[in-house]
């Protein structure tokens, strides 16, 4: 269950990022949105 969907949130309202292990990561690697949330994060 997730609390928000990636159109919802922005980076700054996060301390950190948890990529979960599985085939998960492989579906999020390809989201763009998702990884612009992450270069986000990092900067």
């Amino acid at each position: 269950m997730t609390d928000a969907s990636i159109d919802a949130v922005k980076a700054d309202q996060f301390d950190a990022v948890v990529i979960p292990g599985g085939s998960s990561p492989e579906n999020l690697r390809l989201n763009k949105q998702i990884q612009q949330f992450v270069k986000d994060m990092d900067s």
